[in-house]
């Protein structure tokens, strides 16, 4: 598996397994980490006996592999909780290129992160902060 950052620049990028037009619109954070750590922070019961899991999806991924196709980072976006500085899941692309990423040794994968902030009540700048403070719903 082959993953590529999209930019506007490069518009063959876009061609990526996974990319969604506004991916390179957002501000985000792009950080590299094991396909486990991803899969623990958005999904951590997800694998083949999920009812998320899809065989389909993980035929289609192995055959873009094999088409030599590449494939998008991974995205989270947590949203903060009112008054506690915490963040909590809100969405998340990329659990199957993630399980199969997993699956087939990849040691590190890309991860968009974006965290979306009430400035009414937040205590942070920036709209990023570590992962440490991350936690699901």
């Amino acid at each position: 598996m082959h993953f590529v950052i999209p930019t506007h620049e490069d518009k063959t990028t876009w061609d990526a397994v996974g990319w969604y037009p506004n991916m390179v619109d957002k501000p985000q954070k792009l950080v590299w980490m094991t396909p486990a750590r991803y899969l623990n922070l958005v999904d951590p019961q997800f694998g083949p006996s999920s009812s998320a899991f899809s065989d389909r999806s993980i035929d289609f991924l192995k055959e873009a592999v094999r088409a030599g196709r590449t494939f998008a980072p991974l995205s989270i976006t947590g949203r903060e909780i009112e008054d506690y500085g915490d963040y909590r899941l809100r969405q998340h692309e990329g659990r199957h290129r993630a399980w199969l990423a997993k699956a087939w040794g990849v040691p590190k994968v890309p991860v968009f992160i974006k965290f979306l902030r009430d400035p009414k009540h937040s205590k942070r700048s920036g709209g990023f902060m570590d992962l440490g403070s991350f936690g699901r719903r």
